[in-house]
């Protein structure tokens, strides 16, 4: 069986083809860039388009020829994206490096640090909770709770843009700062 395997790291994805049989490359490994967006120190953004146009080339050019029964999907995390009812983006992706939440994480963890850190397992990090992020992007353009539908990491965005299906899978919502650290498999009703 051949997969083709995508990394999506913050500046560049690699894509190749392996025999899942052998365990081995059946290919070269492509490399496509793109650029992170740092206007200030704290901030660290992708742009979705140029990321989903490296992602196309480089599966394109790994994937020629070849016989592709399946995709791993490995990316950045966590790295949110807000989304309109099409799905749509109408951000940037905001990465892991992005540090502009650091007040409203602050704020978060003066306020309620010790139950979020119970029932969450982690505490409310700038760039590492986007949750945090969610909450000081809205304060910062409050038009933005209107639009937004649909809240996903960049990897179940990347899932949606291969198969028409969104989603989070446990291991990535944990950076969320959604799920409950006792019941990893429902949204915590209380953050």
């Amino acid at each position: 069986m051949q997969v083709l395997g995508l990394d999506v790291g913050t500046s560049s994805v690699k894509a190749a083809v392996l025999d899942a049989d052998r365990a081995e490359p059946c290919g070269p490994i492509i490399r496509r860039s793109y650029p992170l967006h740092q206007t200030s120190a704290d901030h660290a953004t992708l742009d979705p388009e140029e990321l989903w146009q490296a992602v196309v080339a480089a599966a394109r050019d790994a994937g020629d020829g070849f016989d592709i029964e399946a995709v791993g999907l490995s990316c950045l995390s966590p790295a949110l994206i807000l989304l309109d009812r099409e799905y749509r983006p109408i951000t940037p992706i905001v990465t892991h490096l992005d540090r502009r939440s650091r007040s409203v994480a602050r704020r978060v963890w003066n306020e309620v640090g010790g139950e979020f850190l119970q029932t969450t397992g982690s505490k409310p990090l700038p760039g590492g909770t986007t949750a945090v992020t969610f909450l000081a992007m809205t304060e910062a353009e409050p038009e933005l709770r209107r639009l937004v539908r649909h809240y996903l990491h960049v990897n179940g965005w990347l899932g949606w843009r291969l198969t028409g299906r969104s989603g989070f899978d446990k291991g990535n919502a944990c950076f969320a700062g959604l799920v409950e650290l006792n019941a990893p498999d429902r949204w915590s009703r209380r953050w």
